[in-house]
């Protein structure tokens, strides 16, 4: 299939690991006892597709805006 890595020789492995919330749902949201701490985690394999979308999320939570979602199943103290 690839003739030219015959005779390649192995530098290294890396693994990338994607941490997933205690039930399969992200960790999204502000944590009440520490002031201004948001916290987004746990996107896991969805990490790169919904990254973006979580990240203006939580940009918004940190602005104090709307967030135009209810973030009850994601509250990080769940």
């Amino acid at each position: 299939m690839a003739p030219g890595l015959a005779d390649a020789t192995h530098l290294e492995t890396r693994v990338g690991f994607r941490p997933v919330g205690p039930d399969i749902r992200p960790v999204l949201g502000a944590v009440p006892q520490i002031e201004g701490l948001v916290v987004v985690n746990g996107l896991g394999a969805s990490g790169l597709t919904i990254g973006p979308y979580a990240g203006s999320i939580a940009a918004r939570l940190v602005r104090r805006l709307d967030t135009g979602i209810d973030l009850s199943p994601y509250d990080p103290l769940r």
